[in-house]
């Protein structure tokens, strides 16, 4: 794998295409003498009575990026579902490497969030701030709060708000507004970057990474079918698994969040593409055990499935493994 980063010129800006090689800054082969804090622990508070399946999606997103731990803060109900769907969620108070707060979130737990993103910034833990935490970054902003260490991931209707709470729009709720940002979201990132002092993942059908420094990512076009309710969760909690496991480099809180976020959006980019092009489970049953049948099976597939076909937020969770078993292909076993 390449360590070099295609870089283009767009609108006078320099963008770093996104690619493997982000996630394998991050991204390692668990050694034997790895355990569950070796590798990770990420702290999520997510999901609520109202929108509860933001729980299980951010867990799964943090989880199937390898994370060793995943803790969820929660109500019961959002608790007990996720506990239903992944048993090895440990709903405790404790350690973490890295916070996400946000997804799902209603008015009943803004306090709740609040206090643990908080908490995380006077801590220095990097802490991954998504859809309704982000009404959170213009009051710590104006206490003066270090949000170098902070990953906030818009959309471009999230971006206008958090514009206008910054004071660099007028108004948010003006539909022009969400089109300038939808037409010139490279700058739009690196506006609020460099405004607030955060890493921002503008979420789009490119989206965009930059760091407070200026510097700029950006994915190739990603596929239309990732553009599902709760595909922005289990990026949410994708990007805190890989901050959770960023440790090894180094104590620049920039550099970690601004490579945190590029994994992470690689591996949901490449998880997206894979989910949209696989062969569905009620297919699998149908596939003729003869070679020769199943061949033309596979062809007669592949020849309706070019541009892909539906999948679900939860679709793309399960084929984040297979995204990170690419990157750690290439790489050394630990030891």
């Amino acid at each position: 794998m390449s360590n070099r980063t295609a870089v283009v010129a767009v609108s006078g800006q320099d963008i770093r295409l996104i690619t493997a090689a982000c996630a394998a800054r991050i991204l390692r082969v668990p050694g034997v003498r790895d355990h569950k804090y070796t590798r990770g622990v990420a702290r999520i508070a997510a999901g609520s009575d109202t929108f509860p399946g933001a729980g299980i999606l951010s867990v799964a997103g943090a989880s199937g990026v390898g994370t060793g731990m995943v803790r969820l803060v929660s109500t019961e109900r959002v608790e007990n579902l996720v506990l239903a769907y992944d048993p090895g969620t440990v709903i405790a108070e404790g350690y973490a490497d890295a916070v996400l707060v946000g997804p799902g979130m209603d008015e009943e737990r803004r306090t709740q969030c609040q206090a643990l993103l908080r908490h995380a910034i006077d801590e220095g833990v990097p802490a991954v701030v998504d859809a309704g935490a982000l009404s959170m970054i213009a009051p710590l902003m104006q206490a003066n709060a270090d949000l170098s260490g902070c990953i906030l991931t818009p959309h471009a209707g999230e971006a206008a708000r958090l514009a206008v709470a910054l004071g660099s729009a007028e108004d948010a709720a003006d539909e022009d507004l969400r089109q300038k940002i939808e037409a010139t979201p490279a700058t739009w990132a690196r506006n609020l970057a460099i405004t607030t002092g955060a890493t921002v993942v503008l979420k789009g059908a490119v989206t965009y990474v930059s760091s407070p420094s200026g510097r700029l990512h950006a994915t190739t076009r990603g596929i239309g079918w990732a553009g599902v309710a709760g595909s922005g969760d289990v990026l949410a909690g994708a990007i805190a698994g890989c901050a959770a496991q960023s440790r090894g480099l180094g104590d620049n809180r920039e550099y970690q969040a601004e490579t945190s976020a590029c994994a992470g959006v690689w591996l949901h980019h490449q998880a997206s593409h894979a989910a949209a092009h696989a062969i569905r489970a009620h297919t699998r049953r149908s596939i003729p055990h003869s070679s020769r049948h199943f061949a033309a099976h596979v062809r007669a597939h592949n020849s309706g499935t070019r541009h892909g076909h539906p999948i679900t937020a939860l679709d793309i969770a399960r084929k984040l493994p297979h995204a990170v078993g690419r990157v750690v292909s290439s790489l050394p076993a630990s030891r």
